[in-house]
Order: C-alpha cells, then sequence, then structure tokens
C-alpha cells in the first residue's frame, strides 16, 4: 500500500519538473516574459541553465547576419568591431590572430589573396556556458571568384556579451584554400 506522503512527493517531483518550453503557453505560464525561453533549471558541471533566457539562437543569428553584411560589403572596419580586444581566432592554415587590432588588414588580406566573394554563415548549434559566453557552431559557404564555385567550411565561435551586445572572443574555423 502507497502512503499518501509518497504520492504527494512523487507529485511534487513531477510537477516542478515539468518546465517545458516547446510551446510559448508553458513559458508565458512559467512566468517568463513573451519572446523568452523558458528551460528547467538544471545545473551542469560547466554551466546553470536559467528558466528564463532571451532566444539566443535569435540574437545570435542578428549578429551573424550583421558580420555577413559587412563581410559582402567589404566593411573591414566593420569586420574588426565584431572581435573583443583580446580575442583569439585560429583559422587553418594561417597564423593564429589575437586581438581586434589589425583585423581589417588581416581579413582584407584574406578576400583579396583567396578570391572569396559572397559570404553566408549558418547557425547549426548553441551551447549555452553562462550569461556573458555562448558557442555557436556555424557553416559558412563562400563564393570563390571568378568562377562562382563555393567554398564550404565550419567555425566554431565564443560569443561573449559586453554591454548586452555579443562580440567574438574566440574563433576556430577550418577556413579553406587560406
Amino acid at each position: 500500500m502507497t502512503s499518501n506522503r509518497f504520492l504527494l512527493t512523487i507529485a511534487f517531483l513531477v510537477s516542478s519538473s515539468a518546465v517545458t518550453c516547446a510551446k510559448k503557453p508553458t513559458c508565458e505560464t512559467q512566468g517568463c516574459p513573451t519572446g523568452f525561453e523558458c528551460r528547467k533549471e538544471t545545473v551542469l558541471e560547466t554551466a546553470k541553465f536559467p528558466r528564463c533566457l532571451p532566444s539566443i539562437r535569435d540574437i545570435l543569428r542578428g549578429r551573424l547576419d550583421e558580420y555577413e553584411r559587412a563581410w559582402n560589403n567589404r566593411d573591414y572596419q566593420a569586420l574588426e568591431n565584431f572581435y573583443t580586444g583580446d580575442s583569439v581566432f585560429v583559422p587553418a592554415g594561417v597564423d593564429i590572430r589575437r586581438g581586434n587590432d589589425g583585423y581589417a588588414n588581416f581579413i582584407e588580406g584574406l578576400i583579396t589573396d583567396n578570391n572569396w566573394g559572397s559570404a553566408k554563415w549558418t547557425i547549426q548549434d548553441v551551447i549555452y556556458v553562462t550569461d556573458e559566453l555562448v558557442f555557436t557552431v556555424d557553416t559558412f559557404e563562400w563564393e570563390r571568384l571568378p568562377s562562382g564555385n563555393p567554398l564550404s567550411g565550419k567555425d566554431i565561435i565564443l560569443w561573449k556579451i559586453i554591454d548586452g551586445t555579443y562580440y567574438i572572443q574566440y574563433g576556430v574555423s577550418n577556413l579553406p584554400g587560406a
């Protein structure tokens, strides 16, 4: 025979762990503002996932769209401004870049030397670390001039939030043809 205390404990555990976020009404009933993702609060070795947080994928997609526009418009100074002052960028086959100083010249050289045309980045995965740090795994495709044949590859980017805006703190890329 099952005790009432045991049944109440099970009911409490089930109700307290049922914070799911697949549907916005569930999030709203859990007290998350509209436009936020609602997640079960979980502690892992490296990160705590808050129950309510902004849709990081959408925010980072927006930042990547801005980066893509700067790349495609050859706005090298704007590209440099995406990197933190102490950033590290590790492209395959090219020397490691540290800091954002001179990054505009570095990216201009890569684009010019490799005849890269327009580019498109796609976020494959978002890995939440803390409120200040988020990883994305991205794929990219660059048009190769003059043939137009695309080059494709992957990036892993650590985004760091500074004054409410995400910047690239660390990036690893398998830049083809560099």
